[in-house]
């Protein structure tokens, strides 16, 4: 099952993110009809699967372009590109213009004195050039830069995986939809995204927590509104009639609304909704 996302891509800023990512890194404009906007509006991708895509693709090649000896002078990269040619395949890359580079691609923007010297002192102490760019994909001013795209960040591992399955980020937006009657804030989403698919949480605690929090509480629901809505965030479906009955006897009978969650979550039906968001590939 997968929910409709109510998250609405902006094309336009899609395809400004793309083409300021291959300007900086690859010196050149996409190709007409680039796969990473389709696929990023579709929700298929998230922002970090493109940055990390382009980084360590073939013509980028992650650190292999590194200059290590710091004799070239560092160049911006308006001058160091060629935006019709792309860049010279063997062209080393100092450590200062790649931190331009993370500037404009990753951020859009470029950098301040003390922002270089920052990074080029952590770089010194023994920090890589994939660590820049794991800590760039996670900072807050990308998240941001995410948040006025509406497209979803994704997550970075320290081991340098991009962690994100669209179908979990439909379920938690769904849950918020049809429990909380509000789209999830875009950040809380991100969170609930990443401790999902990185297994500090499961998608059966999303239910407890939406359903059993003081904001649902205070919706004053009644048990039929309740389990209305208990079908709609765990099973993504509307109740049928037989269930309805069985459950509203079930919570007659004195249990509370939390063992009822958590019965829900526990079900051969739930476990098939899990089993079909976490097949998905991330």
């Amino acid at each position: 099952p997968e929910p409709a996302d109510p998250r609405k891509v902006d094309p336009q800023e899609t395809h400004n993110m793309v083409l300021g990512v291959y300007n900086a890194f690859l010196g050149r404009n996409p190709e007409p009809g680039c796969a990473w906007e389709g696929q990023i509006t579709s929700g298929a991708m998230s922002l970090a699967g493109l940055v990390h895509g382009v980084y360590f693709g073939a013509e980028f090649g992650g650190s292999r372009l590194r200059d290590e000896s710091g004799t070239p002078a560092p160049k911006s990269v308006s001058d160091s590109q060629t935006l019709l040619d792309g860049r010279d395949p063997d062209e080393k890359i100092t450590d200062e213009e790649f931190i331009h580079i993370l500037y404009s691609g990753i951020l859009g923007r470029e950098p301040g004195d003390a922002e270089v010297d920052a990074w080029m002192e952590k770089l010194s102490g023994g920090a890589s050039w994939d660590d820049l760019v794991r800590a760039f994909i996670m900072s807050d001013e990308f998240l941001l830069r995410c948040q006025r795209i509406n497209a979803s960040r994704g997550w970075v591992t320290e081991n340098g995986d991009v962690l994100y399955n669209k179908n979990i980020y439909y379920f938690i937006q769904n849950a918020y939809l049809t429990g909380l009657k509000r789209l999830g804030e875009f950040s809380g989403v991100e969170v609930w995204a990443y401790m999902i698919n990185s297994g500090e949480l499961s998608l059966a605690d999303l239910p407890m927590h939406v359903l059993n929090s003081p904001e649902y509480q205070a919706l004053n629901t009644t048990d039929e509104e309740f389990l209305t809505d208990l079908y709609a965030v765990a099973l993504l479906r509307e109740p049928d009639a037989p269930g309805m009955a069985a459950w509203l006897e079930y919570l007659s009978s004195g249990k509370t609304r939390a063992q009822a969650i958590a019965d829900f979550t526990a079900s051969e039906e739930f476990l098939a909704v899990v089993e079909s968001i976490l097949s998905e590939e991330q």
